[in-house]
């Protein structure tokens, strides 16, 4: 941190806590899946949803749609919102998609008198 910075600001999704694409065996085990059953990787391999979306074929917010959808599909459950997904992947322990260098930006910010907002 330099002298001047007043604050640590930090984005929670993908930035405080690994991305549902990082966390695909959790997921699996908290959903009772198989291993291998997400296929979905976002910008971490080939996925051409993602692909799609990054074009500007579809929003986002559509793109978690389909994967919502495709997530209950495979419990034999129709879902239609993101929070079910979240809410059920993440399982028992929602502290496990933590990042580590989470702690240590944290531990580092408030050592330095630095104030901490997470978006």
């Amino acid at each position: 941190m330099t002298e001047h910075a007043q604050a640590l600001v930090l984005d929670f999704g993908g930035v405080v806590t690994r991305t549902l694409f990082e966390t695909h065996a959790q997921s699996e085990k908290a959903l009772g899946l198989p291993p291998g059953a997400l296929k979905w990787t976002g910008p971490f391999g080939d996925d051409p949803l993602w692909r799609d979306m990054q074009a500007g074929k579809l929003t986002e917010r559509d793109y978690w749609m389909v994967r919502v959808r495709e997530t209950g599909a495979l419990l034999g459950e129709e879902w239609t919102s993101f929070p079910q997904l979240i809410s059920r992947a993440r399982g028992d322990d929602p502290l496990a998609v933590i990042r580590p260098e989470f702690h240590i930006a944290l531990a580092r910010a408030k050592a330095a008198g630095r104030r901490l907002a997470i978006l």
